[in-house]
């Protein structure tokens, strides 16, 4: 969330045949030029290795719950 450029984002864990579950980030984006390589490199830079995601994809939106919340179910 602090890159100038992500809106919103959401973090879940994904079945990975290799380590068992790797972390994939969703991100809306700001600016429609960012690249996964950036937010990668941002996290990188500010996160411990284990937290940085293994994918990154970028969603023009989120599907909501009534209260508002990001369907993270719909994400997996």
């Amino acid at each position: 969330m602090e890159h100038p450029g992500v809106d919103e984002a959401a973090v879940v864990g994904r079945q990975d045949s290799l380590m068992g579950e790797v972390i994939h980030a969703y991100v809306t984006a700001l600016d429609p030029s960012l690249r996964p390589g950036e937010l990668r490199e941002h996290c990188v830079e500010r996160l411990s290795p284990v937290k940085v995601p293994y994918q990154y994809t970028i969603v023009k939106n989120f599907q909501r719950t009534n209260q508002g919340k990001i369907q993270k179910n719909m994400l997996k």
